[in-house]
């Protein structure tokens, strides 16, 4: 829901405003009239003029001057039912409230597919097999988990609740630095990241940042790199120099003044990381680009596509599974 709604709120005006300029030509009309010219000055104090009455910021009284192309494009942006406000302009009211103009914004999706104007996804969907980690707190768990009420959760400690899933004694639960667990991990399914909590912080987000300046933020940029920070270096008696940019290269000495490097070779050796990436490459050239290439594209709003789609996908399902599951190769 969270993703739905930020997909509204940042795409919604971009989209409707394109769409405008895709209908009436804007690019076509700035190509043919001469810069600085009094008629591309004219045209775009008409286009103007227009979009303000797309977006409903004025209404004319009388509509008989609008050519039949602008007719027809004012009608599909009412038949989008945009819930308006009378004293908020559209970007505010969908920056405060962007669920309402949900269904205005699949319905438009619709008419860029209708005109055959590049599509776009409404509806964020998933295209990795990879699951993305997903935060599990204490209510999470009892009521998705544990399925059980509120009250029968408040009955017993939050100890208890957590211990029915999860192994407590584990070492990755105990107390350390004078943190400890609060009831709070992230998981894909897989793995499990456990996360402590200082029992004094002042709430569970903990406090919020001050906003930096951009003199503070260009001089935290500048103490990253080592030319600004030599004088430092040469005071030090252990000096541990990382160079990413340079074949990931981690330079230091020790006391005896003996010199350690470790570069991103020597890791793609012991890792493996290489080997595992030609075993990919030759499982893609063994037909997992060719199953890939006949699932169609995900963007789209058209009902018998997008059951296409699923239908491609579920058939293909074992073959990918195998090529994209990393657990035995691991």
């Amino acid at each position: 829901m969270a993703n739905l709604k930020v997909n509204v709120q940042e795409h919604f005006m971009q989209m409707l405003l394109q769409y405008i300029n895709l209908r009436l030509d804007v690019k076509g009309q700035k190509q043919r009239l001469p810069p600085k010219s009094d008629a591309r000055k004219a045209f775009f104090a008409w286009l103007r003029y227009m979009k303000s009455i797309f977006l409903f910021d004025i209404m004319p009284e009388s509509l008989d001057d609008l050519t039949a192309e602008e007719n027809e494009l004012l009608e599909e942006i009412w038949s989008l039912n945009i819930p308006l406000s009378d004293d908020q302009p559209l970007a505010y009211s969908v920056a405060v409230d962007p669920l309402a103009f949900f269904p205005a914004y699949c319905k438009l999706s619709g008419l860029y597919e209708r005109h055959g104007f590049r599509r776009f996804s409404a509806i964020p969907l998933r295209q990795s097999l990879i699951q993305s980690h997903v935060r599990i707190d204490t209510i999470i768990l009892y009521s998705h988990l544990l399925c059980i009420t509120r009250r029968e959760a408040e009955t017993v400690e939050k100890v208890d609740l957590w211990l029915r899933v999860c192994n407590l004694r584990n070492k990755a639960f105990r107390s350390r630095r004078g943190m400890c667990f609060e009831g709070s991990i992230t998981t894909d399914g897989t793995s499990v990241s456990v996360y402590l909590k200082h029992p004094e912080a002042a709430d569970k987000y903990g406090k919020r940042g001050v906003r930096k300046s951009a003199k503070s933020l260009e001089d935290e940029v500048k103490a990253q790199y080592m030319e600004k920070n030599l004088p430092a270096c040469r005071a030090a008696e252990n000096v541990v120099v990382i160079d990413p940019n340079k074949r990931d290269l981690l330079y230091c000495q020790d006391s005896l003044g003996t010199t350690f490097r470790y570069t991103a070779n020597q890791r793609a050796m012991e890792t493996g990381s290489r080997r595992i990436a030609r075993e990919w490459e030759a499982m893609k050239a063994g037909g997992i680009d060719l199953i890939e290439s006949r699932i169609p594209s995900h963007k789209t709003m058209n009902l018998m596509d997008f059951t296409r789609y699923l239908l491609v996908c579920r058939a293909d399902w074992d073959h990918r599974k195998e090529f994209y599951s990393c657990s035995e190769r691991l």
